[in-house]
């Protein structure tokens, strides 16, 4: 990433047909769309040369990350769970390979926000069960 400028980070969210505000705090970029089950977000964060997408819901009286959240389902049914690698990242090593795999995380978030919205009768097992499907 030491080639690869803040303004090119920004242009590949931006490209990919997403609105974005940077969390100078935290170091990454946010997402966040509103609907009647909830909001659901998309926070991108850029090291080194990898990008890691971090799915976001908050609904029902569930808040976090769909990784968090996944994560627990597993433990809940195996206490050895584990998942491997614990958070996964998309590698890039030059501008062309940053506009790839922002597009696949992009496209992967509207299509897990599209099943979410498309199914109406949300419970908290529904929704955990979601995130599995969605993350792993």
């Amino acid at each position: 990433m030491k080639d690869i400028r803040q303004e090119q980070l920004a242009a590949a969210i931006a490209n990919a047909g997403l609105d974005v505000v940077f969390v100078k705090k935290e170091k990454f970029y946010r997402h966040i769309e509103l609907h009647p089950v909830g909001r659901i977000g998309l926070n991108i964060f850029f090291s080194d040369s990898n990008i890691e997408a971090i799915f976001v819901f908050h609904s029902l009286g569930v808040a976090g990350s769909y990784h968090r959240l996944a994560r627990d389902i597993g433990e809940m049914r195996n206490p050895n769970f584990s998942p491997d690698p614990p958070y996964p990242r998309l590698p890039f090593s030059n501008v062309i390979e940053l506009q790839e795999a922002v597009d696949l995380v992009v496209q992967l978030f509207q299509e897990g926000k599209k099943l979410i919205l498309a199914y109406n009768s949300w419970t908290i097992y529904n929704i955990y069960l979601c995130q599995l499907i969605v993350i792993y």
